[in-house]
């Protein structure tokens, strides 16, 4: 997938996404903030910034994180790359979960259906959780947009986690200029200790991409 196209998307999927020279970015409102924060699209994709680029953006926005090419980052991002994903190379701890995970759980392609219910109820408990608001995923209008977007777009990779027929869990992959990206990971904290189901999507994910 190319940067133009996952812009696209996500401003028909109802984000402020905008560009300036030859960067995407997009705007939202930081609780608790009187304006608009401006950060670079996607958060994880390294900007060339310029005196061009600076000038452009001081006139219109007051704040615009964007992500450069420095050793220390005020960020975290985890890079994963290998040819060999299989169980043999973890530890025995994880090696446990990740059996646990795979036992519990059916890790599938949703359906739209799942996503829609069960993956709103899903969003809705981590944003509480983790107190944030994301209108795009508690939003029932928005969420439908926006998942429906996606799940009829052939770049984007979803799986999900069933237990007892119910979705508990969700991962959503895309791909943009040869590195495969999570755009969303979410599960539901409900017996999460017993099902593990994130331990089963990632190792599902990770070892579908490396075949």
């Amino acid at each position: 997938m190319k940067l133009q196209q996952l812009a696209t998307l996500y401003k028909n999927c109802g984000y402020k996404i905008h560009k300036v020279r030859d960067c995407y970015f997009y705007s939202r409102w930081i609780r608790g903030k009187l304006y608009p924060l401006n950060t670079s699209f996607p958060e994880n994709y390294q900007v060339s910034v310029d005196k061009r680029l600076v000038n452009a953006l001081k006139w219109r926005f007051l704040v615009s994180p964007v992500l450069i090419n420095i050793p220390k980052k005020d960020l975290y991002e985890f890079v994963l790359k290998t040819d060999n994903y299989e169980l043999g190379r973890f530890e025995r701890k994880v090696r446990n979960r990740i059996r646990k995970s795979l036992q519990t759980c059916e890790i599938t392609r949703p359906s739209l259906k799942d996503l829609l219910e069960d993956g709103l109820l899903i969003n809705r408990q981590t944003c509480e959780r983790q107190l944030r608001k994301d209108n795009l995923l508690i939003k029932e209008k928005l969420w439908r947009k926006y998942i429906s977007s996606i799940y009829s777009n052939d770049e984007f990779i979803i799986w999900g986690a069933y237990h007892e027929n119910r979705m508990i869990g969700y991962l959503i992959i895309y791909e943009l200029e040869g590195k495969f990206n999570m755009l969303q990971a979410l599960i539901s904290r409900k017996n999460s200790s017993v099902t593990n189901p994130m331990c089963g999507l990632i190792y599902t994910a990770v070892n579908s991409l490396i075949k």
